[in-house]
This record gives C-alpha cells, structure tokens and sequence, in this order.
C-alpha cells in the first residue's frame, strides 16, 4: 500500500477492495481480478468504518466519515460506477448489518438528523432513487452489532436497551411500524456485551 499507511482487504461481491488508511484519511482502492492494478473507488473520507461485505451479499455497504462533518452510507460493487452514497441526505448514519433479498438489500443502520437518534431499516437497490426507509424506531444507546435476518414476510432485528441488553424486533416485508417480539421487559443479551 505504501509507505505512508496501511489498508484493510474486503470484499464487495466478486471484487476485493482495499480501505486504503493514510493514517488521516481512508480511501476505497479496487483491486483488479488478477490483484496487479487498481482503481480509486472513492472520495478519501475522514474514515471509513462499519463495513459490511462479502460475495455472496454482491455489493458491500459502510459508513463514509465526510470532511463536512456528515456521515452516510455508501455502497459499492467493487467498481467506482457502483460506487455512491445511498443514505441520508444530511445528518450522520452508521451501517451495522446488511442482507440480500431478492434484488434488493436490506441495510440496518442509526441516523441521527436534528437530534433524533433512531435504527432504521432500508430496502436499497443500491442507487440513490431506489434507496428507500422501512422503518425507524427511536433508540436511546448505541446499537452496536445490531444484527438483521430475514423471514418470509418479515424482517427481524435487534435494538439495543439502556441497560445492556437488546429487544428482538420485527417489520412486514413491505415495511411498517416495528413491533416487539418478545413480551415487555423480556430481553436478549447483547452480542457485543
């Protein structure tokens, strides 16, 4: 990579990418089929954090750290066409999870807009336009490894509680006001605990 810094090697899709660390800034690198060349994916960002890629989800998903102060969501497929943000417009978001579903992904992550914190979930086809919000529920704690999983009709995610645990949490395919799944005050240990 470079005298200068070191990087990361991840997947999106069929494609590895390096996040390229210059110790003051990442850059999303793809690297070629036979690894010998690359090409620049992305803006440099202040950091890239909570990534999430692997070939069989066909496209990876992170956290872009902008120089504005702003934080989104990007995607990318290995190439720097595929590569964008998708979500928020403003404001700060963070990825925690993402599946696959049909043609679309599902993507788990916080936004923070005028001091509302809530976990959302997106159904994104990977552009702007086809980048759309499920559901929202309004969170007190950070929702460190929240995970997502899919069941037929339904999506099922965890929300973090104050008190170190996580309620279990389910929305209609189509998207729709959360519901909790187990009774109130029943909750999960948290992953990340």
């Amino acid at each position: 990579v470079g005298d200068e810094g070191h990087g990361e090697l991840a997947v999106a899709g069929q494609s590895f990418v390096l996040i390229h660390d210059l110790d003051w800034a990442d850059q999303l690198i793809g690297l070629g089929d036979d690894l010998t060349h690359y090409e620049t994916l992305s803006p440099v960002f202040e950091e890239v954090d909570g990534y999430i890629g692997s070939a069989p989800l066909g496209r990876a998903f992170f956290t872009g750290y902008e120089s504005n102060g702003e934080a989104r969501v990007w995607t990318t497929d290995g190439t720097p066409s595929g590569t964008r943000a998708i979500f928020p417009s403003d404001g700060y978001a963070f990825s925690y999870d993402a599946i696959r579903s049909g043609s679309d992904w599902i993507v788990l992550a916080s936004i923070t807009v005028a001091n509302t914190y809530e976990l959302q979930v997106w159904r994104t086809d990977g552009t702007v336009a086809g980048s759309s919000t499920l559901a929202a529920l309004p969170i007190l704690d950070e929702p460190e490894n929240s995970r997502l999983v899919e069941l037929p009709g339904f999506f099922l995610f965890t929300s973090p509680t104050p008190n170190q645990y996580a309620e279990l949490w389910a929305i209609p395919a189509s998207g729709g006001t959360p519901t909790a799944i187990l009774p109130s005050g029943v909750t999960l240990p948290r992953w990340d605990r």
